[in-house]
């Protein structure tokens, strides 16, 4: 068997997604429970106006969506960067 050799430049991008999925993960659960918490206490207090339905409803998607977003520009700077050979932010 023959095994592909790993460049440096692909082994850093490999830790920098790594990197990147657990901090994505580590702060989308957390408001994902956030979110199912909300639902349930949505019927307490003055939560019964439209507005404030919909912002409880999409806001944390949106939360997590321009999460995502900022991840995936953070792992395309890095990966500019070292396709550049320049010295990397760390």
């Amino acid at each position: 068997m023959t095994e592909k050799s790993i460049t440096p430049q692909e082994k850093k991008l490999k830790t920098v997604r790594r990197i990147l999925w657990i901090s994505f993960v580590g702060i989308a659960i957390p408001s994902i429970i956030f979110l199912f918490g909300i639902y349930s206490i949505r019927d307490l207090g003055d939560m019964n106006n439209r507005f404030s339905g919909i912002v409880l409803l999409i806001g944390p998607y949106l939360f997590i969506a321009s999460l995502g977003v900022v991840c995936v520009v953070i792992y395309y700077i890095f990966k500019y960067r070292l396709e550049k050979e320049d010295d990397l932010f760390l």
